[in-house]
């Protein structure tokens, strides 16, 4: 597979004890719609939900003043759409069918226009854009669609989906879904740049019986379609 941008989607073969660059703190233990990944509508998010773990008021107390109030409650969740994803893809590896799995992957990837969406706009989102590079990692998903939602072991047969708002990730409260579950730098990148309102996922792979696993970050649902950003906080300069 040949070098992304941001080392993106070269990085897609996780390590099995997070997934992520940037590790959970809990400890180890589609342009065009593809036909084989459904899709819903998730509308606006919720400050916090059952879905995503926490609470209206734990969620904003971390954040800043300009994403500290709580949107409507999403008609539709995502978390059906992305599991029968998963199983997709899992039916067409065992299929051998690389073309299925190249057109899902593309249509996955969004176009900068379609990541644009859901950024809240402002001189540090053309920035983010500029970075994230995302018809570079579009035009790569040929090359990257073998490794996308596939569990490092196949033991990994438990499949479980995170949820956290832009307000909780920028929160980052200690002992929250967005604390545990997402990587550190997912706070980062909703502080920055992240809509406000929209709920993010990951979805990790699970040996039965274990809490921890291989995760792929971050996905999330426009107009009734799932997106997939391949690790964002990598297009955000560390504070010095």
């Amino acid at each position: 597979m040949k070098r992304l941008a941001l080392g993106a989607l070269t990085a897609l073969s996780f390590a099995a004890c997070g997934g992520d660059s940037e590790p959970p703190q809990k400890p180890a233990a589609p342009a065009s719609k593809g036909p084989a990944v459904p899709s819903v509508d998730e509308g606006p998010a919720p400050a916090a939900t059952a879905a995503t773990g926490g609470s209206a008021t734990a969620a904003a107390a971390g954040a800043p003043a300009h994403l500290a109030t709580p949107a409507a409650a999403p008609s539709v969740a995502p978390e059906a759409a992305l599991e029968a994803a998963s199983k997709a893809y899992a039916d067409a590896r065992a299929a051998n069918d690389a073309r299925k799995l190249f057109e899902m992957t593309k249509a996955m990837m969004p176009t900068t226009e379609e990541v644009r969406k859901v950024l809240r706009g402002g001189p540090e989102t053309e920035a983010f854009l500029e970075q994230y590079k995302a018809e570079r990692i579009r035009g790569d998903a040929n090359e990257a669609a073998p490794e996308i939602l596939k569990p490092k072991q196949p033991s990994q047969t438990v499949v479980k989906i995170h949820s956290a708002t832009t307000e909780e990730l920028a929160a980052y409260a200690k002992d929250s879904v967005a604390f545990a579950e997402f990587p550190g730098g997912m706070k980062r990148f909703a502080e920055k740049v992240a809509a406000p309102g929209r709920v993010w996922h990951t979805i990790e792979y699970l040996e039965p019986g274990q809490d921890a696993g291989m995760k792929f970050t971050t996905f999330t649902v426009v107009d009734g379609r799932v997106f997939f950003l391949v690790k964002p906080w990598r297009a955000i300069p560390e504070p010095k």
